[in-house]
């Protein structure tokens, strides 16, 4: 490989991993702030300390996720199989809980 396809290549790939390490600098920062905000309102609301903890984390790490796919594919990588694991694990938290709503009456549902 000659120097001018290795600066090439140098550039290309360099451009697209300070754009990555940007996204999730920032990504983590706005995912911070959202969760303190959130914290922020639960608090005012007078919420249980453990419900806000909960609820706060749950978002940061919520965030964090979109982040990081984020700046997987700044970088090049197909995040598509990324992206149905992530769908794939929300079905499997939320099915199990489709259950207790089943044995409402009708004008709850």
């Amino acid at each position: 490989m000659n120097s001018l396809n290795l600066q090439a290549f140098a550039t290309f790939y360099g451009i697209k991993i300070i754009a990555a390490i940007v996204i999730f600098v920032v990504g983590r920062w706005v995912a911070r702030a959202l969760r303190n905000a959130t914290k922020r309102m639960m608090a005012k609301g007078n919420v249980d300390e453990t419900l806000i903890s909960f609820v706060g984390n749950l978002t940061y790490i919520a965030l964090l996720a979109f982040v990081i796919i984020a700046a997987i594919n700044q970088l090049g990588i197909q995040t598509t199989s990324f992206i149905a694991v992530i769908g794939a694990a929300g079905l499997a938290m939320v099915w199990p809980c489709r259950a207790p709503w089943q044995i409402l009456p009708p004008v709850f549902s």
